[in-house]
């Protein structure tokens, strides 16, 4: 067996066993999202209606409904196995995409093997592994995205180029944080960056971002409006407005009538199911992409702009909770059925956590970073504190010294562009999804941050092992006459 393949034998080897030990231990693939999943339609839709559907989604970017739809019609019967079955592909091909983002950076093979089947070991990566959801999705294109934009710097194959812009369209049409100004600001960056290779960036990218501005024009001819999550977004930011405002002041304001109340009903069908159905009839679960639902972002974001101009400090209360939420382990943000099987083991894997777990009450996960009130009143003590203050300085010194080390690059081998403009384009993406998402929603802080848990660790990889050739490297005269 080569030394080149042995990494990626380990790290399959390592994958199978763990997910053979969570499988014995009663982890099973939850569907449930299917039926409550407020990011999906209703299931009898997405099967009998799929295209209408997908055209008159305004709760949601279209891909993963699409998705969904797709394996639904294929497969009416038996679609749970093929979606476990996609989501453990997609595990692997987010392992060996780690594994080779971290080796575009020269990180030693032995390295690089061990921090993956650290992070496949993850309990989060496990839960979201089994969970039917999008955000798997995101976190593996995210690495691959990164991996394809190194090699084409580093090879220049107009392949890699096509890779890279079709699969940040994918994002764009999967998630409504990344949006179509994200698209175009990348792209854009890269005409100014890379001037001698503008032709080969409008050719791999106009075809997606023709479809994405395609998207949007579709939502504002029927919708009036540019964006593709609006009832979603408008009811956080109001959840967010309102948070710290005294529930009796709430009351008080709608009697007076400075804050409006929902309407009971549309006055107009449509005809069209995904738009009049208020309930999703497989579930009795309430349908975000509704007509009525339309309606209501329109007063959720009236109420939020008053709540904003007079309670400032809910808002920013509620933003610097999303910024404290950030940095646990994640995902907390729904109940997962899957979390109890492995609970004394999740606990044991976020050592860092543990004392805080502990003078919780063991419900660190289930109850203090599920339910905001909780969150609010959740126990601190100062080994607690101490513990989630390293933590936050590992993300945040991972961050900091991988910049430094690119702006160190640009200033020595400006020609290293592949280094250098990957760091930064991770660099980018963490700052963008963290300001986005905390901004938008402080619920689901720390599942946010977890898309982007490849990109720190890669960070953290790349500052360590800098660290340690510069310790390593033979020292220049003038280096020994300077110490002398």
């Amino acid at each position: 067996m080569k030394s080149k393949s042995l990494p990626l034998w380990i790290i399959s080897a390592v994958f199978v066993v763990s997910r053979l030990i969570v499988f014995a231990c009663g982890v099973r693939f939850d569907i449930q999202p299917l039926y409550s999943g407020i990011q999906l339609a209703d299931p009898v839709l997405l099967k009998t209606r799929l295209w209408e559907t997908l055209y008159y989604l305004h709760g949601q970017p279209p891909l993963f409904n699409l998705f969904v739809g797709s394996i639904l019609k294929l497969f009416p019967d038996n679609h749970l196995p093929v979606f476990h079955a996609l989501f453990i592909a997609t595990g692997y091909l987010l392992a060996v995409g780690f594994y080779r983002l971290l080796r575009c950076f020269d990180i030693p093979r032995g390295w690089a093997t061990a921090l993956v089947c650290h992070f496949m070991i993850n309990p989060a990566v496990i839960l979201l592994e089994n969970w039917l959801f999008y955000t798997y999705f995101i976190l593996a294109m995210l690495v691959w995205l990164a991996v394809f934009l190194h090699r084409f710097l580093r090879g220049r194959r107009t392949r890699d180029l096509v890779a890279v812009m079709w699969m940040m369209g994918v994002l764009v049409g999967t998630k409504s944080t990344f949006h179509i100004l994200w698209f175009a600001l990348i792209w854009a960056g890269a005409f100014v960056i890379l001037r001698k290779e503008w032709k080969r960036l409008l050719v791999a990218g106009i075809v997606p971002f023709v479809l994405i501005a395609a998207l949007y024009a579709k939502n504002f001819y029927v919708f009036r409006s540019m964006t593709t999550s609006r009832a979603w977004m408008a009811f956080n930011l109001l959840e967010m407005s309102a948070k710290m405002v005294r529930p009796e002041k709430i009351d008080e304001l709608f009697e007076q009538g400075v804050l409006k109340s929902y309407p009971g009903a549309v006055a107009n069908k449509s005809g069209i199911p995904v738009l009049d159905d208020l309930t999703k009839p497989s579930s009795g679960e309430k349908n975000w992409h509704s007509l009525l639902a339309w309606h209501y972002a329109d007063i959720d974001l009236e109420n939020t702009r008053y709540l904003l101009k007079h309670f400032p400090e809910s808002y920013r209360y509620s933003v610097s909770r999303a910024y404290l939420m950030y940095f646990f382990p994640g995902p907390t943000d729904v109940t997962f059925p899957n979390r109890r099987y492995i609970a004394a083991y999740e606990n044991g894997y976020h050592f860092m956590f543990r004392r805080l777990n502990t003078i919780n009450d063991g419900r660190l996960y289930t109850e203090k970073l599920l339910l905001w009130h909780s969150f609010d009143r959740m126990k601190w003590d100062d080994w607690g504190t101490n513990m989630y203050a390293m933590v936050v300085m590992f993300y945040i010194g991972s961050l900091l010294a991988a910049l430094g080390l690119a702006a160190a690059e640009c200033r020595r081998r400006p020609e290293n562009l592949p280094f250098i403009l990957t760091i930064f384009f991770m660099a980018f993406n963490i700052l963008y999804l963290t300001t986005g998402s905390n901004l938008f929603a402080w619920i689901g802080a720390n599942r946010y941050r977890f898309v982007l848990e490849p990109y720190y660790l890669t960070m953290f990889a790349v500052a360590v092992v800098a660290f340690l050739r510069r310790q390593h490297r033979p020292r220049t005269g003038e280096e020994a006459r300077s110490e002398a």
